[in-house]
């Protein structure tokens, strides 16, 4: 007799009104207990991150090749996990996924019918997974990220894919910003969100969770370019959170502001909780980083996803 898995999913919507010179308010449109209307508890905490600014360099000299994926090898069966799509505005379609076979990420152009048309891989020292890709928001560029593999600088480097057309695959680049030189290791998960607005070299914003020397790990982390200088980029971190385990992002197209979403297993808490943290989009070197924690008694808060627009913040979970 097979035993079917039970996955239970609860969905809250978290309406959030953000300025950043008024005070914020949140509320949830979900009675969740009827007893207890306070059994949502939400805290914001007044605590800044750190934030370090390096030379951005893609480095490339881990990748030994890039090889083409042909028809007939995207036709035959073989086991894709771990997917990661969007689409541009022609319905256009870039797809990752982890292949089994080639034993790294595929990164692959769709039609709009969901058909394999191209692709290619990136033959590489280890192997880089959990793929998160994204559309750019204007022509047909598209930009996505990875978990990097352990062995590669301890796993303190960040992958960083770009297309600048979908359609040409010549056009498929692949390289890694070092932060293991800066005391970044096992970065464990990734999610990005983009956007066209800024600058040509402004990609948008990278969520992913990292240790940090000398003692941090699992600590909830922003990754995304400076608005004035092409050739640097920034990482942000909180030293006084442990214990993440999965994030996403997302980018308000409409309030300017950037999203990030974490499950956290805090020190003095029995469940994992979210720490949702967004930032002014429009003025990253603002300072105004905000974080706040979001707790339900005796229950844990996993596995986020997010979604937001307009003011509107959508998290779903998995208990």
């Amino acid at each position: 007799m097979k035993k079917r898995a039970i996955i239970v999913v609860i969905f809250i919507s978290i309406i959030i009104e953000i300025t950043f010179v008024k005070a914020i308010d949140i509320n949830s449109n979900e009675k969740l207990d009827e007893k207890n209307n306070n059994i949502l508890k939400i805290k914001k905490r007044d605590i800044s991150p750190k934030d370090l600014l390096i030379n951005f360099t893609l480095n490339k000299n881990k990748i030994k090749t890039k090889k083409s994926i042909d028809n007939n090898f995207f036709k035959s069966e073989y086991k894709k996990t771990h997917p990661s799509l969007d689409i541009e505005q022609t319905d256009k379609i870039l797809a990752a996924y982890e292949d089994t076979r080639i034993n790294d990420i595929a990164w692959t152009y769709l039609s709009e019918d969901g058909i394999y048309i191209d692709g290619v891989f990136f033959s590489m020292e280890g192997m880089i997974k959990y793929p998160s890709v994204d559309y750019w928001g204007a022509d047909k560029r598209f930009f996505g990220t990875a978990v990097p593999d352990i062995n590669l600088y301890n796993g303190g480097i960040l992958p960083i894919f770009e297309c600048s057309d979908v359609t040409d695959v010549d056009t498929y680049n692949l390289g890694f910003v070092d932060w293991s030189s800066s005391g970044f290791s096992k970065i464990k998960d990734v999610d990005i969100a983009c956007d066209s607005s800024k600058n040509e070299w402004e990609f948008g914003t990278i969520s992913l969770i990292a240790n940090k020397e000398p003692d941090i790990n699992n600590t909830p982390c922003v990754c995304y370019m400076d608005s004035y200088n092409s050739g640097k980029i920034h990482i942000n971190w909180y030293d006084e959170y442990e214990g993440c385990h999965h994030t996403m992002c997302d980018i308000d197209s409409v309030n300017r502001i950037a999203y990030s979403v974490y499950d956290c297993l805090m020190s003095n808490e029995d469940n994992y909780n979210l720490l949702l943290r967004y930032d002014d989009f429009e003025n990253w070197n603002s300072g105004e980083h905000i974080i706040i924690e979001i707790s339900i008694d005796g229950i844990d808060l996993k596995y986020p996803t997010i979604a937001v627009n307009n003011k509107s913040v959508y998290t779903l979970y998995k208990e």
